[in-house]
């Protein structure tokens, strides 16, 4: 490397502009703008070259600073046992040393092996999807350990990267891997939906063990350490916006892999398990659980349905068909729907939310409405008749017309994956997932349920619930009773 090469390469990593270091060494901006594009030579024993290695020694004291430095700069690793002053001797003698690449010498020290160096707003992505391509390559089962704090950006490339992720995580854990995940704790709403956007997926899947860091870590500096035990390790560090100055190391060396391990595995130590995840039969018992209202609900009750909900049913209806074809269910919700006026009675003040996605009259005609109910795996797919689906719509008017706290939503979405949310009061989120089997994730964590509620509420601007909005769901509903059955 050139001096132009190392002096670009630490203010990078130290995220210093011209105009700072020359501030900081009493130099002319200009001058440090020649010096890194190599319009201007150093001459070997400039006085500013020593000031220059006092003040990266300074700017350098971060782990993922200091890994950075070790893979340029012989035996600094680890550089945590290096005081101040010896890390800005190392690099006044890297910074002034006159060979063009200090790879030339073959006794200088350990090499340490980097697959990759990426920086800016795609780093993060490219190191995980070079890391995860590697792992599949492979073949053999591992263990892989996740950690983040840092933002999503989720635009452009990385936005495509996200959305493979899931699959790809199916993939090694076909093949055998076990994965760990830490998150942050809940104190930024976007990071929470970017996170649960990406992550929810799998951890409905079962295949990823969650856990959740209980501190506030230091809010400048944010980093991403993957380990994939055997076969490689990455370390993000971003500073504020990461989209500007996002650094990626990407390693394959068995010392630093089980550098970063250990690392993982102290934060580990101090985490608790984040959320519970329960499957088919096990779902399908907490969501008849929860619909049946056994807990003591204190609060607001919103719940995201992918169809008309359960609970609106009219009961001639509900009689007919769940008695008749799902008795298990039947008798499960059976005292709840006896009670139903009375539990939304003696709810009071406290409000119940029904988000429903209503179907064109066209697709309820062709039969191809399917009954929520129907997540019960063993089950056959079960359709509404137009006329049942005429039925089950005036009975959710009945109920608009008798319960002041009973306000339904009708989401403005196409609607296409078969997945709930219920929030019951401030005690729990479930989210349930129908795919190939049923999935059912129980959050009992206050702030990520208080995010949930959030995220509801201003997606459907639910604060802002008028009488008036009462009446249009109640004549929308009305009408196109009338358009089913022609």
């Amino acid at each position: 490397m050139t001096f132009a090469d190392k002096l670009s390469f630490l203010m990078k990593l130290t995220n210093t502009s011209n105009k700072q270091l020359a501030d900081e060494i009493i130099l002319d901006a200009s001058q440090i703008s020649r010096l890194r594009s190599g319009a201007r030579k150093p001459t070997r024993n400039a006085e500013y070259i020593s000031a220059m290695a006092d003040f990266f020694a300074d700017a350098s004291r971060n782990d993922y600073q200091q890994v950075a430095l070790a893979e340029k700069i012989d035996g600094l690793f680890p550089l945590r046992s290096l005081s101040r002053a010896v890390l800005a001797g190392k690099l006044l003698k890297w910074l002034t040393e006159e060979k063009q690449d200090n790879s030339e010498d073959e006794d200088s020290g350990p090499k340490y092996n980097s697959v990759g160096t990426f920086w800016g707003p795609t780093a993060t992505t490219k190191a995980m999807d070079k890391l995860l391509s590697m792992a599949l390559e492979r073949g053999e089962p591992t263990l892989i350990q996740m950690y983040s704090d840092e933002e999503f950006v989720l635009k452009g490339e990385s936005a495509d990267f996200y959305k493979t992720l899931p699959d790809r995580l199916r993939e090694l854990s076909d093949i055998g891997c076990n994965f760990q995940r830490i998150s942050r704790p809940y104190i930024d709403q976007d990071y929470i939906f970017s996170s649960i956007s990406l992550w929810l997926p799998v951890y409905m899947d079962g295949i990823v063990e969650s856990y959740i860091f209980p501190q506030l870590l230091e809010s400048v500096y944010h980093r991403t350490i993957v380990v994939i035990h055997g076969i490689g390790t990455m370390v993000s560090t971003s500073v504020g916006n990461p989209s500007k100055s996002n650094l990626c190391y990407l390693f394959t060396d068995e010392a630093i892999i089980e550098y970063y391990a250990e690392e993982f595995n102290n934060y580990l130590s101090m985490c608790k398990v984040e959320d519970l995840v329960y499957k088919n039969k096990d779902a399908l018992n907490r969501i008849l659980h929860f619909m049946s209202m056994q807990d003591n609900i204190n609060g607001d009750i919103i719940q995201e349905n992918y169809s008309l909900s359960l609970i609106s049913m009219p009961m001639q209806l509900y009689n007919s068909f769940i008695k008749d074809e799902a008795e298990h269910l039947y008798d499960n919700l059976q005292p709840f729907m006896n009670q139903r006026d009375d539990y939304l009675e003696g709810m009071g003040e406290d409000k119940f939310t029904d988000i429903i996605n209503v179907l064109p009259p066209e697709v309820i005609r062709n039969g191809k409405a399917e009954l929520s109910i129907t997540y019960d795996t063993d089950m056959e797919r079960r359709y509404y008749t137009p006329e049942e689906y005429r039925q089950h719509l005036l009975g959710i008017v009945d109920l608009l017309k008798k319960h002041k706290n009973y306000q339904v939503v009708i989401a403005n979405t196409d609607k296409t994956d078969a997945n709930m949310i219920f929030l019951y009061g401030d005690k729990k989120a479930v989210l349930t997932k129908i795919h190939d089997d049923l999935s059912l994730m129980e959050i009992t964590d206050s702030e990520l349920i208080m995010i949930f509620q959030q995220y509801l509420q201003q997606k459907y601007h639910l604060d802002n619930y008028t009488e008036n909005d009462r009446r249009h769901v109640i004549y929308f509903l009305e009408r196109l009773a009338s358009k089913i059955i022609k």
